[in-house]
């Protein structure tokens, strides 16, 4: 697997942080791996798939980032909204994390976690100039998210492969 962490644009101009990472999948053929994927996301509660041709499929995300305290004791951070993209190509593909926005979650009133009603903030440098240990819990469970991700797929495909035997 490689895995990487890229610095790049955004089309709205706001420079935005990517995440892609690459799985081989030796013996599959394009199609295989593509139906796959489509199933991986349709058990997985993806609303928003978009099979855009044979090659490629899109959609769109979220992942609760935690703060841990003690032990297995932790409080949501936030939440994370991104796109992703899977590219489809014999024998791999790859996943494609971008467009990736923060939404801090706070306690209201009564001591309930809710959404903040600030704004989405783009996860970049920039926006996250004074607040660089919440960035780096970010990157790293977004990391770790992708992670897991790409390794889930490739476990399907994988547990799918008909073993035959001469009989």
């Amino acid at each position: 697997m490689v895995a990487s962490l890229d610095t790049g644009w955004s089309p709205a101009g706001i420079p935005s942080i990517q995440y892609e990472g690459i799985i081989a999948c030796k013996g599959y053929d394009k199609a295989t791996i593509y139906h796959e994927i489509v199933d991986y996301f349709k058990t997985h509660n993806i609303s928003e798939l978009k099979l855009d041709c044979v090659n490629q499929i899109s959609g769109s995300g979220k992942l609760r980032i935690y703060n841990k305290l003690i032990g297995s004791i932790k409080n949501p951070a936030g939440e994370v909204a991104f796109d992703f993209i899977v590219d489809v190509k014999d024998e791999k593909f790859r996943y494609t994390m971008h467009n990736i926005w923060f939404t801090a979650i706070e306690r209201d009133r009564y001591g309930r976690f809710e959404k903040s009603q600030d704004e989405p903030v783009p996860v970049d440098n920039e926006h996250f100039k004074f607040k660089s240990a919440l960035l780096r819990k970010i990157e790293k469970q977004v990391q770790a998210h992708m992670d897991e991700v790409l390794w889930a797929i490739k476990k399907e495909i994988e547990a799918d492969k008909l073993e035959t035997t001469d009989w």
